[in-house]
């Protein structure tokens, strides 16, 4: 995916039904495919309202304030995270003074789409500063997991990072800064305020974590599922813009970075930190996503490209499906196969995961998944194997990688002792970036791609509305969120400056849907607003509902 389809601005909610269908040729691999023409009427619902709850926020130093996540307490607080990695904590709504209530900047790495992007409540916060008042993080860490201990490596400490070169950020001849990430958690105090030090949960080490070598694709969403563990999520922390198995890397002059320097193995030729990796034995770069079926004992299994769930203290629940398979340093993946799926969210009273993986030049998907303790399988969704419901055949193939023709010659793989335990699971939507499908709606009905809609946009948030939300006027319907803006470049005018998470809707039981949009340049201010149908208010949007349970949301 180029860098300007990585920059997503708009967010698709997570569906709640299959929009249409359509049957790719190889079995393996179906999936439903959202291309071509809407099959049922757009229908308005109008009477939207948007109502303010945060109107601007601090820009604190020369990078400014650039808010990408926030999570509401039961007492009224509201913390706002930072992408550089400071959390801001309001009293309650139309607070206009905030506290800043930690900060991790001078640890977090924040190059491009990296930085605090998890954040997330215990689900037993008070607000009284009680033994459950932890605010969790899921953040970048400015350091070489397989390299120096110097914190931070790359950037300033300071917020605004950068990539020197040598190695160079991204490119053709960029090795990459490479870098890990880290859970932590962190009390605070009735006020909010954090009254000690962070603790991590699960940092990188030689047995298992993150690696990243290019500026995307690293964690994302941290959040608490019904079952009361902790859920976090990562991209492959490959190349975006090309084919990466490992082969990148040691280009750059004087470069500190070798090639291959997440230490990715290979079942066929060299293998190892600082040796190029070869196809069809390569199993670094993007091909790190499916690592846990690899049958080398390398001692490491990285977390990129997968879903973990951990317990609230960073240990394994022995309940996860991978526990006892022989295989200690996997026992936290839950479920496998993503680009980056930086944002997902829980169906309301289930452990059903829906899930937007970013995809890299042809299509994009929104997935599911059923999660939790005694889980009978681990899902594989396919990358790099496939790209939506498309071979990929810089993977698969001839010219591929031996553990992506394993898993097309047999969907069904077993990891470890467990036999059979892991599915290729197809996409629930899946869209190209050249479909009309997703084309925005208004009150007089539907936008072509000719009226300046840049369709193929990757789902970057979503969220249910629940039941009993006093807002909802149709509580026998399933309801969605779907916001969608313009693919931009970054410093150009748009809808959103490029960053990795311009909307995080939230859906909450009396609050109607919570939408986070950052400003149009890294130094605006950006607001929190909440969306609910009820009522009439000075500003309105519109719920497009496409047949029963399909519906948009516009502004």
């Amino acid at each position: 995916m180029s860098r300007l389809s990585v920059r997503i601005f708009g967010a698709v909610a997570l569906v709640a039904s299959v929009l249409a269908v359509g049957l790719r040729a190889t079995p393996a691999k179906a999936a439903p495919n959202c291309q071509g023409s809407v099959t049922t009427p757009c229908v308005v619902v109008p009477g939207l309202v948007a109502e303010p709850v945060i109107t601007s926020f601090p820009g604190f130093g020369s990078g400014g304030f650039y808010p990408v996540n926030f999570a509401l307490s039961p007492d009224g607080k509201i913390f706002v995270a930072d992408k550089s990695g400071r959390v801001l904590v309001y009293s309650a709504a139309g607070d206009t003074n905030p506290d800043v209530t930690i900060n991790v900047r001078f640890t977090a790495n924040d190059f491009w789409d990296r930085g605090l992007l998890g954040m997330t409540l215990d689900p037993q916060f008070a607000g009284n500063g009680g033994v459950n008042d932890y605010v969790y993080l899921l953040y970048t860490v400015d350091k070489d997991p397989f390299g120096t201990t110097a914190i931070p490596q790359w950037g300033s400490g300071n917020g605004g990072d950068f990539c020197p070169t040598p190695p160079g950020g991204n490119g053709s001849n960029a090795d990459g800064c490479v870098v890990t990430a880290r859970l932590t958690k962190v009390h605070v105090n009735s006020s909010g305020i954090a009254d000690a030090g962070e603790i991590a949960l699960l940092d990188s080490d030689g047995s298992r974590g993150w690696c990243s070598q290019f500026p995307s694709h690293s964690i994302g969403t941290l959040i608490f599922g019904l079952d009361g563990k902790l859920y976090a999520g990562a991209g492959d922390g490959a190349s975006f813009d090309t084919a990466d198995w490992g082969q990148l890397g040691g280009k750059q002059p004087g470069t500190p970075v070798p090639a291959n320097p997440c230490d990715d193995p290979s079942s066929s030729g060299p293998t190892g930190r600082g040796s190029v990796l070869t196809r069809p034995g390569a199993e670094g770069g993007s091909v790190r996503s499916i690592s846990v079926l690899s049958t080398i004992n390398d001692g490491y299994s990285p977390l990129d490209g997968s879903i973990i769930r951990v317990n609230k203290d960073g240990s394994i629940p022995s309940d996860n499906p991978l526990v006892g398979n022989g295989i200690a340093t996997d026992d936290a993946i839950v479920a496998y196969g993503f680009r980056n799926p930086f944002r997902f969210n829980f169906k309301p009273g289930t452990q059903e995961l829906w899930i937007g993986d970013v995809g890299r030049g042809a299509r994009e998907e929104i997935s599911q998944a059923t999660v939790g303790g005694g889980a009978a399988t681990v899902p594989n969704f396919g990358w790099p194997c496939y790209e939506g419901n498309l071979d990929n055949p810089d993977y698969l193939g001839s010219q591929g990688v031996n553990l992506c023709n394993r898993i097309a010659s047999d969907p069904t793989q077993s990891i470890g002792t467990k036999a059979d335990i892991s599915p290729l699971v197809d996409p629930t939507v899946t869209w190209g970036h050249t479909d009309s499908y997703w084309d925005l709606y208004t009150d007089s009905g539907c936008l072509s791609t000719t009226s300046g809609n840049v369709p193929g946009s990757a789902a970057t948030g979503g969220a249910f509305a629940t039941a009993n939300d006093p807002g909802r006027r149709h509580p026998d319907r399933a309801r969605r969120l779907d916001l969608r803006a313009r693919h931009r470049r970054p410093g150009r005018p748009g809808w959103a400056r490029a960053g990795p998470v311009p909307h995080r809707p939230v859906a909450g039981a009396g609050r109607g849907v919570h939408l986070l949009a950052h400003g149009g340049a890294r130094s605006a201010h950006g607001e929190l607003r909440r969306h609910r149908q009820h009522g009439r208010g000075a500003e309105h949007g519109h719920l497009v509902r496409l047949g029963p349970g399909r519906q948009r949301l516009l502004r």
